[in-house]
């Protein structure tokens, strides 16, 4: 019976041990996977903060270009319009500068249409003046030779032709009418012959401002013999 009692109480330990075992293992196991566990979930929790740091990473790269983007294209903005500012500017100052030239040519124009409106007013007017003493020079030789001539016919006439003198002068009107439409035409002849030498004279100078030389040469021949004319009547 003792030896019964030993040979249980020897299986009684070798159970307990080898419960004793298999727990001691069931526990080193059960740390092993809890240790395996939170390695895999401290490698889970670092693999996603490395994604979420290179998805940051990424975003501020994209934010950072797209800024730069952004800083080129106002710069590229703010650029052409100091270039467009800049032509403008040219464009008004040559605008400018093409409006001074053009307004200092209209003037320097006018001057020079007045100048030459004057100076052709000038001679115009000396022209008459040298006519008009050329006519009045004719004709005062005109009334000498006439008076001396009717000196002389009064010399030689006779105390028998009275009568025929007196009758001669009752139509001494008409005839004195007569001479001075004769006159006229002479003078007329004469100033034309000298608006000729006038004209031949002057050349170009004497061309007129409005091109039309023609019209000014007819209204100076149409003041000459008009003038003369009623200087002749005056006569």
């Amino acid at each position: 019976a003792e030896e019964a009692s030993k040979i249980l109480a020897e299986k009684r330990r070798l159970a307990r041990e080898q419960r004793e075992r298999e727990d001691q293992e069931k526990l080193q196991r059960e740390e092993e996977a809890r240790i395996q566990n939170e390695e895999l979930a401290s490698l889970a929790q670092e693999k996603q903060a490395q994604e979420e740091a290179a998805l940051l990473e990424m975003e501020e790269l994209k934010r950072a270009e797209e800024e730069e983007q952004q800083r080129l294209a106002e710069k590229d903005r703010i650029q052409r319009e100091q270039e467009e500012q800049e032509k403008l500017a040219e464009l008004q100052l040559q605008r400018e500068e093409a409006e001074a030239k053009a307004s200092e040519e209209a003037e320097r124009q006018r001057q020079e249409r007045e100048r030459i409106m004057q100076q052709n007013l000038q001679e115009r007017l000396e022209r008459k003046k040298r006519i008009e003493e050329i006519m009045k020079r004719t004709r005062k030789a005109e009334q000498s030779d006439t008076k001396n001539e009717d000196k002389s016919n009064e010399e030689d006439e006779d105390i028998e032709e009275d009568e025929e003198h007196s009758l001669e002068k009752q139509d001494q009107p008409e005839k004195s009418k007569c001479e001075d439409f004769c006159l006229e035409d002479d003078l007329e002849a004469l100033c034309h012959f000298t608006l000729l030498q006038e004209d031949s004279k002057m050349g170009v100078d004497d061309v007129f401002l409005n091109g039309n030389k023609q019209e000014e040469e007819e209204e100076r021949r149409e003041d000459g013999p008009s003038l003369y004319f009623s200087q002749s009547v005056e006569t």
